[in-house]
Order: C-alpha cells, then sequence, then structure tokens
C-alpha cells in the first residue's frame, strides 16, 4: 500500500519559500496603497482648486465673503473662506485619509494643502497647491517640500 501526501520537510520548505515572498510583497504593497491614497488627495485638491477658479470666474476674485461682491470689508476675514466642495480625501466614505484645508486666500490668491490624518499616512507628509498651479509635498513632517512629481 503506497502512502501519497507531502513530507514534513517540503511543508516546512514551503512555508519559509512563503515567508520570504511575503516579507519582501507586504512592505511594497503598503508602499503602493500610500502612493495611492496620495494620488486621490491631488485629484480632491485638484477638484478644490477648479471649483476656485470657477469662483474667481464669476465674481473676479477668491475671496467675495458672504456678500458675494469682491472688494468688500468681509473679504479678507477667516471666518468667511469660501466653503470647498471636497475638504477630505477621499471625497466619500467613512475613512478619512486626508483632510484639505486653506491656508491662505486673497483676492487674487488662495494655497490649499491637505494634511494626513490617519497613521499610515501620516509619515507621507502633507500636499500644497496654490493658485498658480504651484504643488508641493513635504515628503515628511520636518517641512522639506517637493513637487508632487
Amino acid at each position: 500500500m503506497k502512502i501519497s501526501g507531502f513530507s514534513l520537510v517540503e511543508l516546512v520548505v514551503t512555508m519559509a519559500i512563503l515567508s520570504i515572498l511575503a516579507l519582501i510583497a507586504y512592505p511594497s504593497y503598503l508602499s503602493q496603497v500610500t502612493s495611492t491614497r496620495r494620488a486621490d488627495a491631488m485629484g480632491v485638491l485638484l477638484q478644490d482648486a477648479a471649483y476656485l477658479e470657477r469662483l474667481y470666474t464669476l465674481n473676479g476674485c477668491y475671496n467675495a465673503g458672504p456678500d458675494g461682491i469682491c472688494g468688500t470689508s468681509d473679504d479678507n476675514s477667516n471666518q468667511n473662506y469660501p466653503t470647498l466642495p471636497y475638504t477630505q480625501s477621499p471625497a466619500s466614505g467613512n475613512t478619512v485619509y486626508y483632510n484639505i484645508t486653506f491656508t491662505d486666500i486673497t483676492a487674487s490668491t488662495y494655497s490649499l494643502k491637505a494634511d494626513p490624518s490617519t497613521t499610515p499616512q501620516a509619515k507621507d507628509g502633507s500636499l500644497t497647491l496654490t493658485n498658480t498651479g504651484a504643488q508641493g509635498w513635504a515628503k515628511n513632517p520636518s517641512g522639506n517640500t517637493n513637487s508632487w512629481h
């Protein structure tokens, strides 16, 4: 009678090979997930920038204030920033990886910032976008900024 199956040595060797593959693949997977979440935040920043450009086209300034008129006393108050259509990334869903905020807004300029809000993204740094299209990525919390690409 012949017994078929795997020996213990064959199973141990197989498990060792799978463990080595997992040790190599998992960090790469996490890096790709982080990169994908960052790319989504870039897209949300660009959508908010398009919204602000539409406001500028309609009103003649980025910070028209509650009265909708440029050049009045309510324009430069921090409480009167326009409401962004997207304040988080991803734009919908329960898990937020980036919070989108203004860092500055005047009649002719604005600056948006996406700050990481969760532990896996926190090491990835923040993203910025200005009215001139200048893109910044502080790859780490020290503040050294590079372009997105």
